[in-house]
């Protein structure tokens, strides 16, 4: 970055490679189409748009792999597929229609995701000393969902593991 301070192809493909943001979603509007037709072809358009959105974490693992350096006592955070778009000229967030997806439509992504994130952690150390991701680590970073108690405690949450299938990519990639 020294030798070229204005080359900015990393920081641009890594912007590229982002799916935790809507998407910008254009679609003209002919005088002729009705009010329904023009959100259905914005459905098409955003499904369209969301097909290549889920394939971007397969290259934002290749771009990012053993790039984060891991603390002990942080928590890997898995982005998220955001299946949305703004529409102009009013940025108003449209999300997709996921009744005309398949019912697996982000069980893959999710997946791979899962794997990016992991892929991201530096290549393991044999020194025992140096190692920052043990048994513990990956325990402490185990999704959790929280579910309501229905017990009457004072405790209004409970915390329980929740697979999910970004986690199992995650582990995989370990």
């Amino acid at each position: 970055s020294m030798v070229f301070p204005d080359d900015n192809r990393v920081r641009e493909a890594a912007r590229l490679l982002r799916s935790s943001r809507p998407l910008f979603l254009r679609v003209p509007r002919p005088p002729e189409l009705s009010d329904h037709d023009y959100e259905r072809s914005k459905q098409e358009r955003l499904l369209l748009l969301c097909r290549r959105s889920i394939s971007l974490s397969l290259g934002r693992g290749m771009l990012t792999l053993g790039t984060h350096n891991v603390l002990s006592a942080e928590q890997l955070l898995i982005p998220n597929i955001v299946l949305a778009g703004r529409v102009p000229p009013t940025n108003n967030t449209l999300a997709l229609d996921m009744s005309t997806c398949p019912a697996n439509f982000r069980v893959w992504p999710e997946f791979h995701n899962g794997v990016a994130a992991g892929l991201r952690l530096p290549h393991a150390s044999t020194d025992s000393n140096q190692r920052t991701i043990t048994r513990t680590w990956i325990k402490f970073n185990k999704p959790v969902s929280i579910q309501e108690n229905t017990s009457g405690n004072n405790n209004n949450s409970s915390q329980t593991p929740s697979p999910s299938y970004a986690h199992g990519g995650f582990l995989m990639a370990l």
